[in-house]
């Protein structure tokens, strides 16, 4: 079966390489690497996951991380019956509130204002310092080295649209269409990852074939945090689920 994954904020397609088999499709996501066009129009969330849904293979496994798997959520939700499966690490359907989604949205645009103003390696240097994605520093060193060379290719505009157009506040919410998304689901998160863990079980409870697997030692990058765990996780789910 053909496996799709899409990467977080910041990251790139080949930041899945400890965990991905060679035959995996990690694509850069809008915004990453040279897929990163001035206009602002590409980067809303419908659109990039029609830009991902056209590269998908029939009946793939779809994985996505944060923000790729809020995008990977978009692209099930569109078509349903087109995604085989579905491995969501460290993920969110959005904000259900509408004032603290106006909220998270404005947040995001004063984030992407300063990405423009103060370049990429200085956002960088900051964003690794958010408690979030601090636990990071499990990461191998040689396997962080890689991330941060590709990380320093990103420009600044694309880094800054990505936040515009994808962020959690600009995504529509889309906790009331958990329960139309058919296929079978993994939800995982790290044990560290408080706030990501309870919307992984408020999820789970949403959509009607959906598992949980918790990687203990790991924050919120928990498939990188903890790869074997990670490979595991995904191993067994897929033994029983047949994909």
């Amino acid at each position: 079966m053909a496996v799709l994954a899409l990467h977080g904020f910041t990251g790139a397609g080949d930041d899945f390489r400890p965990v991905a088999d060679p035959d995996w499709l990690t694509p850069d996501v809008i915004g990453h690497g040279a897929v990163a066009p001035r206009a602002l129009a590409p980067y809303a969330i419908d659109a990039e996951a029609a830009r991902i849904g056209a590269m998908a293979p029939p009946d793939a496994l779809l994985i996505g991380y944060s923000m790729g798997g809020r995008l990977a959520l978009t692209l099930a939700a569109r078509a349903p019956g087109v995604i085989r499966g579905l491995v969501l690490i460290g993920a969110t359907p959005g904000i259900e509130d509408a004032a603290a989604r106006a909220a998270r949205r404005a947040d995001d645009g004063a984030r992407a204002d300063r990405i423009e103003a103060i370049g990429v390696p200085a956002f960088l240097d900051a964003w690794q310092r958010v408690p979030i994605i601090a636990s990071q520093r499990r990461i191998p060193a040689d396997v962080r080295a890689a991330m941060r060379a590709r990380r320093l290719r990103h420009r600044p505009w694309g880094l800054a649209n990505s936040l515009r157009g994808m962020g959690a506040g600009a995504m529509p919410s889309l906790w009331h269409r958990l329960s139309a998304i058919p296929c079978p689901a993994l939800l995982v998160t790290g044990a560290e990852d408080e706030k990501f863990d309870g919307i992984a079980d408020a999820m789970a409870r949403a959509m009607p074939r959906a598992e949980r697997a918790v990687i203990g030692g790991a924050g919120h990058c928990a498939h990188l945090e903890r790869p074997d765990a990670f490979r595991r996780a995904l191993a067994d789910w897929r033994g029983r689920t047949g994909l």
